[in-house]
């Protein structure tokens, strides 16, 4: 019983330890995705900008207006692959929140585990604490008994002196009796 809870604390730790890398990487992964969003939104008014300046070189100078257009088309692919990016943060956050989810099932599962076994240990050593109480009234009772044993023994090897010695003397008296009465 010692050694599954025992071994139910270790695999609670190891869960522990999994749960808290999970949370790490679910930390990790929104840091990641708050930072792509910052950057998306930066990007985004960059690209505004640059359409707005686009829009101001075409009215005058097309010579600026092929470099500009170049970093728009940049602009936009970059967006597109923060955007790629974000969206594979948020799908691995998800798939993290739902190992997290499994992780916490199975760590309640160990702890009720744990709890009905450490009842359970409770409810043996209550027992033990009963069987030993008897055993030590057994105990005082048997130690009483051996007395009282004891005790009688003492009295029935003084009884039989006594008879013995009783007997002794009424022998000695049939034979001072025969002395004194005629013989047949």
């Amino acid at each position: 019983s010692n050694s599954s809870i025992a071994a139910l604390k270790l695999e609670l730790e190891k869960l522990d330890s999994q749960n808290q890398k999970s949370l790490s990487e679910v930390s990790v992964m929104q840091s990641q995705i708050d930072t792509l969003k910052v950057s998306l939104l930066d990007a985004e008014k960059e690209n505004t900008q640059l359409k707005v300046s686009l829009l101001e070189k075409e009215n005058g100078i097309s010579a600026d207006l092929i470099e500009v257009k170049e970093k728009l088309k940049k602009s936009d692919g970059i967006i597109q692959s923060m955007k790629t990016g974000k969206t594979i943060a948020e799908n691995k956050l998800i798939i993290l929140q739902s190992s997290y989810a499994g992780f916490e099932k199975l760590l309640n599962q160990q702890k009720e585990q744990t709890e009905l076994l450490m009842n359970e240990k409770q409810h043996i050593a209550s027992e033990l604490t009963e069987l030993f109480s008897k055993n030590l009234s057994l105990q005082a009772d048997n130690a009483g008994l051996k007395s009282e044993i004891e005790g009688l023994k003492v009295n029935v090897v003084k009884e039989t002196e006594a008879r013995l010695r009783i007997d002794r003397e009424l022998e000695k008296f049939v034979e001072e009796l025969k002395g004194f009465l005629p013989l047949p």
